[in-house]
């Protein structure tokens, strides 16, 4: 490169500088000098220590049993600290051959709970009731986090009515056959 460039460019930038000087005072040039600068060799340096990492966002917890009752179903599943989920939101039945197939909606009260389902509790009279549990977390950050169960549930041929409960909201699910 020519040795007369970098004159040319401090020749330049002087004049902009001169410009520039009319409207802002020198310590604004010096701080946004100093700030470019920093800048500029930080992002060289190590270009993730200045940008944010990507967010990516875990997939909802879900879970699926088999036809079978839900005891059989609760027996297979993994030792845990099983409690109810903070609240149910929604739900939806759907009658299939074996029983039903049940997509509900939720809320637990921390990050981090597992293998959300729905357990029995009981059955008379054409109404199931049905807790929406998962296995807690050891250590969580508290914050609401949504969760959801897809599972089908053995129950006798004659519900017409399915409650889920949960530790604070109960949600009525009316079946037609």
């Amino acid at each position: 490169m020519p040795a007369c460039e970098p004159v040319l460019l401090s020749t330049h930038l002087l004049a902009v500088l001169t410009f520039l000087g009319r409207v802002m005072t020198l310590r604004h040039l010096f701080a946004i000098g100093l700030l470019s600068a920093s800048a500029a060799t930080a992002l060289a340096a190590s270009p993730s220590a200045v940008l944010p990492l990507p967010t990516l966002r875990s997939s909802l917890p879900i879970s699926v049993a088999s036809t079978s009752a839900p005891a059989a179903a609760a027996s297979t599943a993994t030792q845990c600290d099983r409690h109810r989920v903070m609240s149910v939101d929604s739900g939806k039945a759907k009658a299939i051959p074996d029983g039903f197939a049940l997509d509900i909606y939720g809320q637990s009260q921390a990050a981090g709970w597992k293998t959300p389902q729905l357990v029995l509790a009981d059955q008379d009279h054409g109404v199931a009731t049905v807790d929406f549990v998962g296995c807690s977390p050891e250590t969580s950050a508290q914050v609401v986090t949504p969760v959801e169960t897809h599972m089908a549930l053995g129950l006798d041929p004659s519900t017409r009515r399915i409650v889920v409960r949960s530790r604070t909201t109960t949600v009525t699910i009316d079946v037609s056959h």
